[in-house]
């Protein structure tokens, strides 16, 4: 063991400070885990609805080919599709009148038709024509006295 020629000097800390520095320590440790557990589950969530997403396209394939086999679908155009989710929002609406939650509605816009599908039965519900507006600029003419 190296001996020194001189006595080093003892390092002492108050209590006070320990009390005080300890519980910081601590408060500090939890709301750094609390933040990063917190963007942890904001990611998980958003991959989620990613996945979901891209698990939805085969399944619209799949459905526009079963409607494909019972009509005539516009050709050179990938519809919309939407899954009634609760048909009384939607009670209001000539087209969705016969319709269930469940019920798949592909939407065309170039060829302005909608088709409301029932995939449990595997029967087109309805057909109907819808208009898309597009905004048209507005006109101010300027009037000069």
């Amino acid at each position: 063991m190296l001996k020194l020629p001189f006595p080093l000097p003892q390092l002492t800390i108050p209590k006070h400070t320990l009390l005080v520095a300890i519980p910081l320590v601590v408060i500090a440790s939890a709301g750094a885990s609390y933040y990063f557990y917190s963007q942890y589950r904001s990611t998980r969530t958003e991959l989620d609805r990613v996945k979901s997403l891209t698990v939805a396209a085969p399944q619209n394939d799949q459905i526009i080919s079963e409607v494909a086999a019972i009509t005539e679908l516009p050709p050179g155009e990938t519809p919309q599709v939407a899954t009634v989710s609760d048909k009384t929002k939607l009670a209001d609406q000539p087209f969705f009148k016969k319709a269930e939650n469940g019920d798949v509605i592909l939407i065309y816009t170039q060829a302005q038709k909608a088709i409301l599908y029932r995939p449990s039965i595997k029967k087109i519900i309805d057909i109907s024509p819808i208009f898309v507006s597009s905004p048209t600029p507005s006109t101010n003419p300027s009037r000069t006295p």
